[in-house]
């Protein structure tokens, strides 16, 4: 089964977002993530990200890290220590009715 998050892949970054604690984040597709697990950027020029094409979201064990056409990577942290809440990551996808949640219980079976 492929990841929700291919979804996203080839589609643009459209917005950034920092809010209090977390992040979120726009793409060209309509879909909108929301970071609450502790992350990090290989940038602090967050606005060279923005039109930047997602070319990868590599997930890892304890990671996930996804990379962009400009050379940039987020990468968010999926260990115990990462969890600020109960919902670490959620994808909201154009039509769904419900968003698709990272959570604790993270890595499930679609990681091989």
């Amino acid at each position: 089964m492929q990841s929700p998050l291919q979804t996203l892949v080839d589609t643009k970054l459209v917005s950034i977002m920092f809010i209090h604690d977390y992040l979120q984040l726009g793409f060209s597709n309509g879909s909108g993530l929301t970071v609450n697990n502790i992350y990090s950027w290989s940038t602090t020029d967050y606005v060279s990200v923005i039109g930047s094409e997602l070319q990868e979201a590599l997930e890892e064990k304890d990671r996930i890290i996804f990379k962009f056409s400009n050379g940039a990577e987020l990468v968010v942290g999926f260990k115990k220590e990462d969890f600020l809440c109960h919902e670490g990551m959620l994808l909201s996808t154009e039509g769904a009715v419900t968003p698709i949640i990272w959570d604790e219980g993270y890595p499930y079976d679609l990681i091989k």
